[in-house]
This record gives structure tokens, C-alpha cells and sequence, in this order.
């Protein structure tokens, strides 16, 4: 149990921090400060009710088997319960008040050259694929809006979309009506294992297969097509690299919309009728 729960620590404190070690070095430099300088209440609030939150939830065995009843990414959630950037942005405050102008000018320049340069983030605007000049007033991919247009448009009101991750993570920002198999957050979204028979060899539909296939170069769309039943997706979201004319032809999908990157599908009536 311990080594389990060790990993899911490790798991946790990585996805809240996304690898930048910089924020939980700075909330540690930030409460030795409170508790070098600060007062009393400062103290209590800044350093004692954090530390004693974390060591009851995130540092707690018992804590994380209990939060696992509840979902897979309750304990990992938890770090929501912590007010680490509230602790900096005060402790930093309440320590600088007291320092005269030119000092706090020439901290708050090291501190933002600090921020820049070892969180990565500038570099990441450079080299993240997710990265876009806005074409549009929404500040969206402007593939995001058309596709939700064309859905939008074709259907009677209920929209289940499978969709690649770069489609999911826009989507329901420009219209919440449009309902999605999956989002950024696989692990919450699941169904029932099931298995099935394609091409005369058993496969299994799973949400994790499904995902995968989702997201290759080449997608198996025969795959996709027969766990349809189980994930209950009514339109399919593909680039126009991940398949060929005869799989779309074969699959009984029906094309409401394409444009030079990507092509929505819809299943066929037959098929959506029939209640599967």
C-alpha cells in the first residue's frame, strides 16, 4: 500500500505542477520568510493551516485510499485544497512592504526573470503545437469554429462527438451544447469493457482503444465504427490524413463537413435509430 501510494503522490504532485518545480520551491522560500518576518496571524494562515491541510490530505495513506472511492482524480484534485499561489502572492506582499522602493524594484526584476526563464513557459509558446494566431473573435482555431458550426447546424439538438485532442480541448468552449466522448481529462470519462468481434478476431472495446485510436497518424476506423454502440457518438471529428475513401465508404459515416485539415462525419440513420 505504501509503495502505491508513494507513486500516486509522486503522479499527483507532477500533473498540478506540470514538472515546474519552480512554484513549489518559491512556496517554500515564501512561508520561511513568513516564519522568519511575519506576525502571528501571518503565521497561522500563511504557513501552520497549509502544512497541517497537506499533511492530512496529500500526505495521508488513509486520505488517498478513501478519495480513490470517490474517482480516480480525487486525490490528485486535492492540491486544489492547498492556497499555494495565495501564499506566495501574500508572504511576497507583507515581506516587501517593508522594504524600501529600490530594493522591491530590484527583487520584483530578479523574481520575474526567475519566473520567465525557469518555468519554461516562454519557450513553450514556440514549440507547443496547441499555439495559434486567433482568426476569429472567440481567440479560437478557426477549425474549432467551423467544425461546431457544421455539427451544430446538421443535428437535432443531441451531439456526442468523438474528436482528436486538439479539437476536445476548444470545443466546448466555443459551444457547451456539443457533447464530447472524451476531454483533456481521459481518465475521468470511462465505459464498460466489453468484447467484440471484428473482422473474424475478438478485440475489446475499451475507452483507453478508443482514445489511441483516435489520435494515430492512421486511424482504424472499423474499430471506431464497432465501439460505437458502447461510447454512443454520433458524430466523428477526423483529419483528412487519419483515413481513405473505402473505410468511410465501408463504415456506413456520411460527410456533413471538410475543410483542409479535417472532415465531420456522421453515422447514418439506420444505424443511430436502431438505439445503439
Amino acid at each position: 500500500m505504501i509503495t502505491e501510494f508513494v507513486a500516486a503522490f509522486r503522479t499527483a504532485f507532477y500533473q498540478y505542477f506540470s514538472s515546474i518545480y519552480f512554484y513549489p520551491f518559491v512556496v517554500v522560500v515564501c512561508m520561511m520568510l513568513t516564519l522568519r518576518t511575519g506576525s502571528g496571524l501571518q503565521k497561522r494562515i500563511l504557513v501552520y493551516i497549509p502544512v497541517c491541510i497537506f499533511a492530512i490530505t496529500l500526505c495521508n495513506p488513509i486520505y488517498w485510499k478513501l478519495a480513490g472511492v470517490t474517482a480516480d482524480y480525487t486525490y490528485s484534485r486535492s492540491y486544489w485544497l492547498i492556497p499555494f499561489f495565495l501564499v506566495i502572492a501574500c508572504s511576497l506582499a507583507s515581506y516587501i512592504s517593508g522594504l524600501n522602493i529600490r530594493k522591491v524594484t530590484v527583487l520584483l526584476m530578479i523574481f520575474t526573470v526567475a519566473c520567465v526563464v525557469w518555468g519554461g513557459n516562454v519557450r513553450n509558446l514556440y514549440v507547443n503545437k496547441n499555439a495559434h494566431t486567433a482568426e476569429n473573435i472567440y481567440k479560437l482555431p478557426q477549425d474549432v469554429v467551423d467544425i461546431a458550426d457544421a455539427v451544430i447546424g446538421n443535428s437535432d439538438g443531441n451531439i456526442r462527438m468523438l474528436a482528436p485532442n486538439e479539437i476536445n480541448m476548444y470545443i466546448r468552449q466555443y459551444d457547451a451544447r456539443i457533447g464530447l466522448v472524451y476531454h483533456a481529462w481521459n481518465e475521468e470519462v470511462t465505459f464498460e469493457e466489453k468484447s467484440f468481434v471484428l473482422n473474424g478476431e475478438s478485440r475489446l472495446a475499451t475507452f483507453k482503444g478508443l482514445t489511441e485510436e483516435m489520435n494515430r497518424d492512421r486511424a482504424d476506423i472499423y474499430y471506431m465504427v464497432a465501439v460505437q454502440p458502447y461510447a454512443d457518438w454520433n458524430y466523428i471529428v477526423l483529419k483528412n490524413s487519419q483515413y481513405e475513401a473505402e473505410e468511410i465508404t465501408d463504415s456506413g459515416l456520411s460527410i456533413i463537413y471538410k475543410n483542409g485539415n479535417y472532415t465531420v462525419f456522421v453515422k447514418s440513420n439506420s444505424i443511430l435509430e436502431s438505439g445503439l
